[in-house]
């Protein structure tokens, strides 16, 4: 499988992007944003459940990690399947898959068909950067986690995966303390507020405006 950073032949993110898929360099700055907003908004939800938080803290370690060599690999059948896997475990059916390819056509106006294409990208590239980043929060956590000796996975992510989905704690954080450690360190990367489930469904209630986050903005025009 290619490496998943985005910084495709030394270009920015959406000047690749606009290559790869014969658009605009401005309507990948307008769909991108869209698109990673949604999906790290969406992880908030994801990741209240421990098999969520889990499911996303290895993909830290291993599915969402490394580099695109060239503008083709983004056409590529791997990243077409990542970014699917992202739309479809993050966002959670096919309806809202199908309702964000709507308003990325529009936000773009990219026209009926044009968007579809481009989302499974979109959304493996966005995951790379939120991966990214949150490899960064977590860094302290991973500091005072004890070496899994041989037990270990090979990757300090997938072992911290591991200590989650055993319920288990890892040096001064207990189980319940480590769990709520790790999503704010999610948090705090993908731009969503720590709630907890009853603050999460108020919220839900109120049916909020999706916008993008600062990191979805500066993740246009980085090169890595």
């Amino acid at each position: 499988m290619h490496d998943m950073r985005p910084d495709v032949e030394g270009g920015t993110v959406a000047a690749n992007l606009a290559a790869a898929f014969g658009v605009t360099t401005a309507q990948v700055e307008a769909v991108l944003p869209l698109v990673a907003a949604e999906l790290g908004a969406s992880l908030e939800q994801v990741t209240l459940s421990r098999a969520g938080l889990v499911a996303f803290v290895e993909g830290i370690g291993g599915r969402w990690a490394g580099t695109l060599d060239q503008c083709e690999a983004l056409h590529s059948r791997s990243m077409r399947a990542e970014g699917n896997a992202a739309l479809d475990e993050i966002l959670g059916s096919r309806e809202r898959v199908r309702a964000l390819t709507e308003r990325a056509e529009r936000a773009g106006q990219l026209g009926e068909g044009r968007a579809e294409p481009m989302l499974p990208a979109l959304a493996a590239v966005a995951m790379s950067r939120l991966a990214s980043r949150a490899r960064d929060n977590l860094a302290e956590v991973l500091w005072v986690t004890p070496s899994m000796g041989r037990w270990s996975l090979g990757e300090p992510h997938l072992d911290l995966a591991n200590i989650l989905r055993r319920g288990c704690g890892a040096g001064p954080y207990g189980p319940i303390k480590l769990r709520r450690i790790v999503r704010r360190a999610v948090a705090r990367s993908a731009g969503f507020e720590p709630r907890g489930p009853v603050r999460w469904y108020l919220r839900f209630m109120a049916k909020p405006v999706i916008v993008p986050t600062r990191w979805a903005m500066e993740m246009l025009r980085s090169n890595g």
